[in-house]
């Protein structure tokens, strides 16, 4: 029989779903197909694709009268996987629900499509104080966990691991065998990465008065300096006096980006559990943060700016990791089987109001990730 559409979809987005992270309980009419097959209620955060919200953002302005039934997807706790499932890919009419409650704990907020720079939710910071040696023993003491976890390490940062350990318990017997390691077959000695954690090492923990240490330091960076600028600007499509100018107008910026093209080293972005790493090197975080990272732009550059980052610097990593681990199981089970993994356009991934489009190659690297343009239906 017919029933009252007590809610539609519209009337849904605009009490619960326009809003971060608002926890809604959709109570169903007695034996309606939902009741039968979900139960009297189900509970959780609401899920719509880019298309969706951009539809019915438009349908709840002054003015727009909508009321239509349509089908709620749900992210919700229900143990048995293939109702879970179904409430996110298929969901439920909204036809079917006789009446619905929020769950708040605060006033509820609305960031999708804000500019104003967002805090990352449920963020604590402890500061504390690093002393020299602290760096080190922190990179040795992750590197070795993850080794002994059965955790696979990016070609740096085994050469990390070794150098390491060599340097805080030197052993000449120990350095032959693994010397071809560190080497680099090209070259014949150490590659340069070793030889700045090595040479940087001595420097910090035994001897900043060494001359002669520091100026191959100042070497080593100043090598890694010239190519990675030269990379920039031939990515930019810039010449150098542009990239000036953003030292000239945003020194804050420039030292950022200027700690980055010094000290910057491959690295796996979320280290714990992954048996399948997602990692980036210079090129692809340089190519992310300086189409993406506002403070980074320069308007010279004829390959164009894309969409911006609503977030301070220090956190636009985290938000990436976040984002990452959110789609781990996917992320793994694509790599496993040794292909590209992708979100984008309606599959893109919400994470705190903004959509992310994401690519990662087969071999793991993220090879792109930006925030979507918000869509509008004309």
């Amino acid at each position: 029989m017919d029933r009252q559409l007590n809610h539609s979809i519209e009337n849904i987005y605009s009490n619960v779903g326009q809003y971060d992270h608002r926890y809604v309980v959709f109570y169903f009419y007695y034996n309606s197909e939902s009741y039968k097959e979900f139960g009297n209620s189900v509970h959780g955060l609401l899920i719509y694709t880019p298309s969706e919200r951009a539809i019915l953002e438009e349908a709840i302005q002054p003015g727009n009268n909508s009321n239509n039934d349509g089908m709620v997807k749900l992210d919700s706790n229900l143990k048995e996987k293939a109702l879970h499932n179904k409430l996110v890919r298929v969901g439920f009419p909204a036809s079917d629900v006789s009446s619905m409650s929020t769950v708040d704990s605060t006033p509820p907020v609305k960031t999708y499509g804000s500019k104003e720079i967002k805090k990352i939710p449920n963020t604590i910071t402890i500061e504390y104080k690093v002393s020299k040696g602290d760096p080190y023993n922190l990179d040795l003491m992750n590197l070795e966990h993850r080794v002994r976890d059965g955790l696979p390490l990016l070609p740096n940062e085994q050469r990390k691991l070794i150098a390491l350990q060599l340097l805080q318990k030197p052993d000449k017997e120990r350095l032959g065998p693994v010397r071809s390691v560190l080497t680099n077959p090209a070259t014949n000695i150490f590659y340069d990465d070793v030889l700045l954690l090595m040479n940087s090492y001595y420097y910090n923990i035994y001897d900043s008065g060494d001359k002669s240490v520091k100026l191959v330091l100042n070497k080593l960076l100043s090598k890694r300096k010239s190519e990675r600028t030269k990379f920039i600007l031939a990515h930019l499509g810039i010449s150098e006096r542009h990239l000036k100018s953003l030292e000239t107008n945003n020194p804050l910026a420039w030292k950022q980006l200027l700690g980055h093209i010094l000290y910057f080293e491959p690295e796996v972005i979320d280290i714990w559990g992954w048996k399948h790493p997602v990692w980036w090197d210079f090129e692809r975080f340089i190519h992310i943060y300086l189409r993406h990272y506002k403070e980074f732009f320069i308007e010279k550059s004829n390959k164009g700016q894309g969409t911006t980052f609503v977030y301070n610097f220090k956190d636009i990593r985290r938000v990436i990791c976040n984002v990452l681990k959110a789609n781990k199981e996917e992320i793994e089970a694509s790599l496993a089987n040794g292909k590209v993994f992708r979100k984008y356009d309606d599959h893109g991934y919400r994470y705190n109001g903004n959509y992310y489009t994401f690519s990662i190659d087969k071999d793991g690297r993220l090879m792109q990730f930006h925030p979507q343009e918000i869509k509008t239906t004309k």
